[in-house]
């Protein structure tokens, strides 16, 4: 991981702190703030190259790199409300759950992730994954 991707982490952490001491506090509504997580965590944090496992479908690999799925196993939302259930939320923390396996993503076919989706993340329901 890059300094400029540390530096974003370092940044979101503060302000998810805050959107989790919110929620947690009963100033922000539960599903709006994991909800605002989940989206940031998807669309701007864990989607850089340093959260790639270095791992892709068979099937994404016939396709254009411009078409493959980021594919997170463990999911957004599940790591957005792992992150709202942080007792005694702190930086520190709310950083090592983010940099920990949980953020990483595979590539596949947008197909394939709806297959996982379907079926619990069952990697033997899509095509083999590979290094590359």
């Amino acid at each position: 991981m890059n300094k400029k991707e540390l530096a974003k982490i370092e940044a979101a952490s503060k302000n998810y702190l805050h959107t989790i001491e919110g929620v947690q506090n009963g100033h922000l509504d539960y599903d709006y703030g994991y909800r605002c997580i989940q989206n940031h965590l998807t669309t701007s944090l864990c989607n850089t190259l340093g959260f790639f496992t270095g791992m892709v479908s068979e099937e994404a690999l016939k396709l254009p790199k411009s078409k493959r799925t980021k594919e997170h196993a463990y999911g957004m939302t599940r790591l957005a409300k792992d992150l709202i259930a942080i007792e005694n939320p702190t930086i520190d923390k709310i950083k090592d759950i983010i940099l920990g396996p949980n953020a990483k993503y595979n590539l596949t076919t947008s197909e394939e992730n709806m297959i996982l989706r379907s079926n619990n993340q069952d990697y033997s329901t899509i095509s083999k994954l590979t290094k590359i």
